[in-house]
Order: structure tokens, then sequence, then C-alpha cells
């Protein structure tokens, strides 16, 4: 590329110099072609995103890979490839609050786009969001029924606000919260998050009612594997032992 062998920034400036100068040919012969000029500048970005800085950019790499992005989005809002350059940018500078608007704005301009769903659910996870996490996580699961990591994150922040309202005394909620998440359980899973008896082991943790929690604790018996099992011992022994017990 035509900056190679000069100092980076240097380089970037000589790079985007001759692209532009292109586009400006072009133009004087062709008129304004927006998608050709996304493509020029998300080539940009991705050159120094992939070549200079081998996917970790820093510093004024940052701040042209951002730049161009922007300027690719401006000419081309409907093109997601440089979205996620400029997501992955951010994460890596670790500018998390406007990583959280561009999130914000792209799961409204690409709401069936599963990787942007999953990333903000990721990130509602993180802030402990859990009403947002399930919400993102559903519609991630609405595009791809069978994906992992959405299933998971329902699970997951069911699990927590099932936890609420059992605090807050709205335990039909909560058992209602604990029959969605069995929805997604697979009897002879390993993995825990999955396994439909450590469901039933966490919602006799909070349940009060004998009769209900003996319910839980029996259906937890039938299907307990032994790896599943380990995790339960942990849980039973947060239960007597643990601060609840206190």
């Amino acid at each position: 590329w035509a900056g190679i062998g000069c100092p980076p920034e240097e380089g970037m400036d000589i790079v985007e110099e001759h692209w532009l100068e292109f586009l400006q040919a072009y133009e004087a012969l062709h008129g304004r072609n927006g998608a050709l000029a996304a493509r020029v500048h998300e080539k940009l970005a991705r050159t120094v995103f992939e070549k200079v800085c081998h996917g970790r950019p820093r510093g004024f790499e940052a701040e042209f890979v951002i730049e161009q992005c922007e300027l690719a989005t401006e000419h081309e809002p409907n093109r997601f490839a440089p979205y996620t350059m400029w997501l992955d940018t951010l994460k890596l500078t670790g500018k998390k609050s406007e990583r959280k608007k561009l999130l914000s704005k792209l799961t409204k301009a690409f709401p069936k786009e599963k990787l942007v769903l999953l990333e903000a659910a990721d990130e509602a996870w993180t802030s402990k969001a859990h009403v947002k996490t399930l919400g993102l996580a559903k519609k991630a699961l609405a595009v791809d029924p069978l994906d992992l990591r959405a299933r998971e994150l329902c699970v997951a922040a069911n699990v927590m606000l099932a936890q609420t309202d059992y605090a807050r005394g709205k335990i039909d909620a909560g058992r209602k919260r604990f029959d969605e998440m069995r929805s997604f359980a697979r009897d002879e899973s390993d993995e825990p998050t999955f396994c439909a008896a450590y469901m039933f082991l966490q919602q006799a943790n909070l349940e009060e009612d004998a009769a209900v929690k003996t319910s839980c604790e029996e259906a937890a018996r039938l299907k307990l594997s032994p790896l599943v099992y380990r995790f339960a011992s942990s849980l039973y022994e947060q239960v007597f032992w643990g601060p609840r017990a206190r």
C-alpha cells in the first residue's frame, strides 16, 4: 500500500490522500457515488485495522479507524460491515460509553442483526440491566433459535429476575420465570446453565412453600448427572452454610 515504509501516522495520511484523490477524479468524470465512497473509507479503515495494528488499534490508529468507519456509514448507512470494525475498535480501546451509544443506535437500525443484538445483550448483562438483557437475548433467539449464547443469556437474566421477584414477594412471577427457563433446558445436559435439574434446585433454594420446594428437589434428583451434581452440592452448601443460612 502507498504509505509502506513510512512512519505509521504519516503512512496512513499518504494512503488516505491517494484514495481521496481517486474519489475526486472519479466524481469529476462520473458524478458522486455514495456506495463507492463508502467502500473507499471502509477499505482505509480495514487496511489500518488489519495491516498496521493487526486488529489491536491504539491512539491515533484507533481514531483513524473510527473516523473512516463513520465516513463509510455516512455514505452508506445500511451497510453493516464498517460498524463491526467500529465496535471492535471501541471495545479494544476501552471506550465503553461510546460503544454503548453505538450499540443502542445499531439495535434500532439493524433489529434483525444477531451480532448486534448479542453484543448489546452482553453489554446490558455487564451493566446488570437484566430486563434489557432478556429482551435483547429473546430478539437474538427470534433470529437464530439455536444460538447458545442467546439461550444462555435468557436463562441467566431470568435467574436474576426470578431472585428479585422472590425477594419482593412476587412468588408467582418468579415461578413463571423458572417455567420459562425450563423451556431452554436439556434434561441430559452436563452444562448447569441448561440443565433442568439444576434449575429445579435453584427454584427450591428460593421457595418458602414446602410442597413446591420438595417437588423441585424430587424433580432434580431424577435428572441430575454426575457433573451437575457437583454444582448442585455447591448450591446446597450456599443454602445451608452460606449467607442465606445465617
